[in-house]
C-alpha cells in the first residue's frame, strides 16, 4: 500500500497541494492554518458558576437547627453550664478546666452560650433536641478535649449507641 505524499490545503480558497511530512498535516503553511483559525466563529464563553457553600437541604436544616437551638438555650433550666458545675462539685479536676479559679469563685455557674450535641450532628441528630446540652465555651472545649471523662459524666454519648 502506497502512502500519499501530497495533500490539498484544507483552508477555503486555498487549493495548493503540499508535500505531506506528517499524516496529520492539514494546511500548506502556518499562515493558512492561522487564517483558518481566525475565520472560525469564536465560541461563547459561559460564566463559571461557583459551587454552593451549602446545599438547599443543608440550608433548611441549618435554619431549623438555629431556631431549635435558640429556643433550647432560652429555657431557664439551660441557663448555666453543667460542666462548670461539675468542676465546682469536684467531679472534674479543677486543674483540667480552664479558668478553674474563676469557676470555683462563681460556684461553678458559667452562663451557657453554646449547644453541645451529645451524640454528634450527623443526619437527624443535628436537630434532635433530647441530645442537646447547653454549655459555656470553656465547658464545650473541655468536653471535646476530655472525651472519656465526658462519656462517664454523661456529657457525651457514643453515636453508635443512638438509634434514630
Amino acid at each position: 500500500m502506497k502512502i500519499k505524499s501530497t495533500k490539498v490545503c484544507r483552508r477555503k480558497g486555498c487549493d495548493n497541494e503540499f508535500k505531506l511530512y506528517r499524516s496529520t498535516d492539514k494546511f500548506c503553511s502556518a499562515a493558512c492554518a492561522y487564517a483558518d483559525q481566525q475565520a472560525k466563529p469564536k465560541k461563547e464563553v459561559k460564566a463559571v458558576k461557583p459551587i454552593k457553600k451549602a446545599s438547599d437541604k443543608r440550608k433548611r436544616e441549618s435554619y431549623l437547627y438555629t431556631q431549635k437551638k435558640n429556643i433550647f438555650l432560652a429555657l431557664p433550666e439551660n441557663k448555666y453550664c453543667p460542666v462548670a458545675k461539675a468542676v465546682f462539685e469536684g467531679k472534674i479536676n479543677p486543674k483540667e478546666f480552664e479558668d478553674s479559679e474563676l469557676a470555683i469563685q462563681q460556684e461553678g455557674y458559667f452562663l451557657a452560650t453554646e449547644c453541645h450535641h451529645k451524640a454528634g450532628r450527623k443526619g437527624k441528630l443535628l436537630v434532635y433536641v433530647p441530645y442537646f446540652l447547653a454549655v459555656s465555651r470553656k465547658g464545650h472545649v473541655w468536653i471535646h478535649s476530655h472525651p472519656e471523662q465526658a462519656y462517664k459524666l454523661g456529657f457525651s454519648i457514643k453515636a453508635s449507641t443512638v438509634n434514630l
